[in-house]
């Protein structure tokens, strides 16, 4: 059986916040949970934007989603998968369904941050064409880089 990919739902919260929790570093688990409604599934919507998971017999292997932040631009959050899942190309799928969903609802520029040290989720997001734009300490030791990506 393959991987199905969804937009998320309210039920799936638990889901996720077991896949945040096994998927992130100390470090970084730490700093996401200081940000309040990471994981709120429905605050994602009340902004335009959409929250998709991928699923594997039952089990959320991985996510992402996207809050709309007005005149064409979308911020990417949240993208994970579970590490008995990496290297299959589930977050690049998840990144093209956001990337498409985008596209659908005028959205031509995407946004994201991520932790210097999360070397693979850089190079993914280099691969698919994010362009750093920014690089500063958000907190002692925890490097954050910015990218920026138009749409096309």
């Amino acid at each position: 059986m393959g991987i199905k990919y969804r937009i998320a739902s309210e039920i799936d919260q638990g889901k996720l916040v077991e896949l945040d929790t096994v998927s992130s570093d100390k470090v970084l688990a730490g700093y996401n949970q200081k940000k309040k409604n990471l994981l709120d599934v429905e605050e994602y919507f009340k902004s335009g934007g959409c929250f998709w998971v991928a699923e594997k017999a039952g089990n959320i292997v991985g996510m992402v989603a996207v809050r709309f932040l007005g005149g064409g631009r979308g911020k990417v959050k949240a993208l994970r998968v579970h590490p008995d899942f990496r290297r299959q190309g589930i977050a690049k799928q998840l990144m093209d369904n956001l990337e498409k969903y985008c596209l659908e609802h005028s959205i031509k520029e995407l946004v994201l941050g991520v932790m210097s040290k999360s070397v693979p989720a850089v190079k993914l997001y280099e691969l698919l064409g994010y362009n750093k734009i920014e690089e500063k300490e958000v907190e002692s030791g925890v490097i954050a880089c910015y990218y920026r990506k138009v749409l096309k």
